[in-house]
C-alpha cells in the first residue's frame, strides 16, 4: 500500500511533530484503516469508540479523518446488528456517481449535434453509425466543454441507438475517397430539400444479387413524382 494513500494523524501532538507514547499507535491505526472498506473503516471507528468512551469520537477523527458523523453511524449500524446492510456490496443500491447525463443532460444533446452531420446507415435495417471514432468524438466534446471518456461516448452512442460495431457495409464504405466527405453531405442535404418542398422520398438499397429484380420492379412502376435518390449497386 503506497505510503500516500494513508492518512495522517492530526491530533495534536502528531500534526506538532511531537514524539508522544500514542504515535506510533495512531499510524498503525492508519495503516490498518487504509487496508478497510467504508463500511469496515466506519464499524471499526464504531467499537474504538465505544471501548474509549467519552470524547472519541472527536479524537477518532483527527486521528482518522472520518467524519464524526460517520462513526456516529457506525454504532446506529452495529446497534441495529447490521440490518439492510448487504453483505455482497459496500454501498446500497443506488449510491456512487450518477451517469454523466445526470449530472449534464445538455451533454446527449451537444452529442448528437456532432454526429448528425456524419451518419451513415443501412436503409435496410435502420441501423446506424458514425464516421468518426470514439477517440476522436471524446476530443470533440471535451473541446465543447464536457470532458467524457471514449467509453462513456461508446455508451451515450447505444442510447441512441447507434451501432458501434464494424459491419461488412461499413468496412466497404471505409474508402478514402477525396471526394467521400462531398458525397455524404449532399446525401444529407437531399431529404430535408426534398421534404420541405413536401415531395416523396424513396431510399432503395439495392445488393447486386438484387440488380434485375430492383430494374424489372422500377420498369414496371409508372414514377409521376420526382424522387429524392434512387441508389443501385453498381
Amino acid at each position: 500500500m503506497p505510503a500516500e494513500t494513508i492518512h495522517a494523524c492530526q491530533c495534536g501532538p502528531c500534526s506538532r511533530g511531537e514524539a508522544h507514547p500514542e504515535r506510533e499507535r495512531h499510524y498503525q491505526t492508519n495503516l490498518f484503516l487504509s487496508r478497510l472498506d467504508e463500511d469496515q473503516r466506519r464499524w471499526y471507528l464504531a467499537l474504538e469508540s465505544q471501548r474509549m468512551g467519552w470524547g472519541a469520537d472527536r479524537l477518532l477523527m483527527e486521528i482518522s479523518g472520518v467524519d464524526e458523523k460517520t462513526i456516529r453511524r457506525g454504532r446506529e449500524e452495529l446497534a441495529a446488528s447490521l440490518v439492510n446492510r448487504p453483505a455482497d456490496r459496500v454501498r446500497q443500491a443506488g449510491a456512487g456517481r450518477p451517469p454523466v447525463e445526470k449530472k449534464t443532460p445538455l451533454i446527449v444533446s451537444v452529442l448528437e449535434e456532432l454526429v448528425a452531420p456524419e451518419t451513415a446507415g443501412d436503409p435496410m435495417t435502420a441501423q446506424k453509425w458514425v464516421r468518426s471514432s470514439l477517440r476522436t468524438l471524446s476530443a470533440k466534446l471535451e473541446a465543447a466543454g464536457h470532458a467524457v471518456s471514449p467509453p462513456t461516448v461508446s455508451r451515450l452512442l447505444r442510447k441512441l441507438d447507434y451501432s458501434l460495431h464494424v459491419n461488412a457495409k461499413k468496412t466497404e464504405a471505409s474508402s478514402n475517397h477525396p471526394d467521400r466527405g462531398r458525397q455524404f453531405d449532399y446525401i444529407a442535404v437531399q431529404p430535408a430539400t426534398f421534404t420541405a418542398a413536401g415531395l416523396p422520398i424513396i431510399s432503395t438499397d439495392a445488393k447486386k444479387k438484387l440488380r434485375h429484380e430492383v430494374a424489372r420492379i422500377v420498369s414496371t412502376v409508372s414514377v409521376t413524382c420526382p424522387v429524392a435518390a434512387l441508389k443501385s449497386a453498381r
